[in-house]
């Protein structure tokens, strides 16, 4: 696993740091050290942390694991696709996790479950989608969705504003 993370860009003081995060990770998904080294490199340099938040990322993929019908080894899969929507949309690593575990209940897990993510972030940023017209008759602004940066807002707000929204949809719209 060491290895694995030097490999990775990790310089030695960093990996050091990073092998308590791999070794816990493996030991609560069940997997192989080396792997859960290379998803906490992978998800968490995405999303920008650096080896001292390498515990974060494995705590929230361990919970999301725990909580969903996905593995840690599924998580890892689906965050490969899934990772980039905080760098393009600001999502949060736990608005990511959450939205994951969600599709893995549903039966949608690993790379699937990423593609699926990431289309729908894509879908709801795009001002000429189908979303965007929806959102139009259920009488929102796609700027509603997002906060003061051009992020988007929490996951749970997005779905509260999409549910409002349903509320006033009619069947003429």
């Amino acid at each position: 696993a060491f290895e694995t993370l030097v490999l990775a860009g990790l310089k030695a003081d960093q990996a050091l740091v990073a092998i308590n995060s791999s070794l816990n990770l493996a030991t609560v998904g069940g997997v192989a050290i080396e792997q859960a080294a290379t998803t906490l490199v992978s998800v968490g340099t995405a999303i920008g942390y650096t080896a001292e938040g390498f515990d974060r990322v494995a705590d929230v993929i361990a919970k999301t694991a725990a909580l969903s019908m996905s593995s840690v080894e599924t998580l890892s899969e689906a965050f490969k696709s899934a990772s980039s929507v905080n760098r393009l949309y600001g999502v949060s690593l736990e608005d990511i996790a959450t939205s994951l575990g969600v599709l893995s209940n549903l039966g949608i897990k690993g790379s699937a479950a990423g593609t699926a993510l990431k289309n729908f972030y894509k879908e709801l940023a795009s001002s000429n989608s189908e979303s965007a017209k929806t959102f139009k008759a259920m009488g929102l602004e796609m700027s509603q969705l997002k906060d003061s940066a051009g992020n988007f807002k929490p996951l749970l707000e997005v779905v509260n504003l999409l549910d409002d929204g349903m509320k006033r949809l009619t069947l003429a719209n």
